[in-house]
């Protein structure tokens, strides 16, 4: 089998395929770094599942996991390759997902999309995260830490639908945030430092609990460049 026969082998919905896949890369260190990258995403969303048949899958043959993995859409990165060469990951709905320390070897991440995880705060450890340029979280987010600012490379910070009444004043040291998504929120006002950040071109402040904002505020952010989307 060739490489690329290989690697479409075990992007396979059949074990027998992925089998024989896995014995003709078995000598290919690039095809061992697959694998790890399918059992780490393993690790990641179902570490903490207490489904019978999910625990006896764990613990039985890879082919059967990477099976799983391969019938769940965006789960996987389209480009297989090794763990800390992947850009972009999609991890919402799995609400006991152990993410970390795991999800720190993605050193190479750009995009991170986090959705029905449960998850009321940030995770300190995300801010190890240093490449990230999209953070795409919609779950019950009640507060967003202060460390948001360590993420520097942030381009897209997208935090529609939880239930933020409020975002801390370090947002406007995200120099190279360009959009920023806070819709769907409780926010209670216009945080007026979001005037003062460089590079943002697009805010969404539209579904919150209240109109917040004026011809005003609507004019200050028009002067500055800015696309508001508003109720």
């Amino acid at each position: 089998m060739t490489k690329k026969e290989i690697i479409a082998g075990l992007q396979s919905l059949d074990t027998a395929e992925i089998s024989r896949a896995i014995a003709a890369g078995k000598a290919d260190d690039e095809i061992i770094a697959i694998i790890d990258l399918y059992e780490s995403i393993w690790g990641m969303t179902y570490g903490c599942s207490h489904d019978a048949s999910i625990i006896k899958m764990s613990i039985g043959a890879v082919e059967a996991r990477m099976a799983l993995l391969n019938e769940q859409e965006d789960l996987m990165p389209e480009e297989l390759c090794g763990v800390e060469w992947v850009k972009k990951l999609d991890l919402g709905g799995f609400e006991e997902a152990v993410l970390f320390p795991e999800l720190l070897r993605y050193r190479r991440l750009r995009r991170l999309e986090l959705w029905d995880n449960g998850w009321t705060a940030l995770k300190d450890d995300i801010f190890g995260l240093q490449s990230l340029e999209a953070l795409y979280i919609s779950s019950d987010l009640r507060v967003v830490s202060p460390r948001i600012s360590e993420l520097q490379n942030l381009r897209i910070l997208l935090l529609p639908n939880n239930q933020l009444l409020d975002v801390p004043q370090s947002l406007a040291q995200l120099q190279k945030l360009e959009t920023l998504d806070l819709s769907g929120n409780y926010l209670e006002r216009v945080p007026l430092f979001l005037l003062d950040m460089p590079a943002l071109k697009l805010l969404n402040l539209s579904q919150n609990t209240k109109n917040l904002v004026d011809a005003a505020m609507a004019k200050a952010f028009a002067d500055r460049g800015v696309e508001l989307h508003h109720d």
